[in-house]
């Protein structure tokens, strides 16, 4: 399933869901967060796709991670205080 199938499932889904609660409870606010708990409830169940692998994205994690090791504090030798 595409994101864009995947999309449109779940936004079905949010829009029977509202105008279920709205029929129960009669109030927007709390349907539409019926409504989202519901579809957060069913996102949770679907299978996750594997984000395609992007050269452009491998190098700029790489990068990122280089630069974080970079960026590590030297320890402190001993436990003398400089004055």
């Amino acid at each position: 399933m595409t994101i864009e199938q995947q999309a449109e499932e779940l936004t079905k889904a949010f829009l029977a869901s509202y105008n279920l609660a709205m029929g129960q409870v009669r109030n927007p606010e709390f349907a539409a967060q019926i409504a989202g708990t519901v579809i957060m409830a069913i996102n949770s169940t679907l299978p996750k796709q594997q984000p395609e692998a992007s050269p452009v994205m491998g190098l700029l994690t790489q990068m990122i991670m280089a630069a974080g090791q970079g960026e590590q504090e030297p320890e402190e030798t001993g436990n003398k205080k400089k004055k």
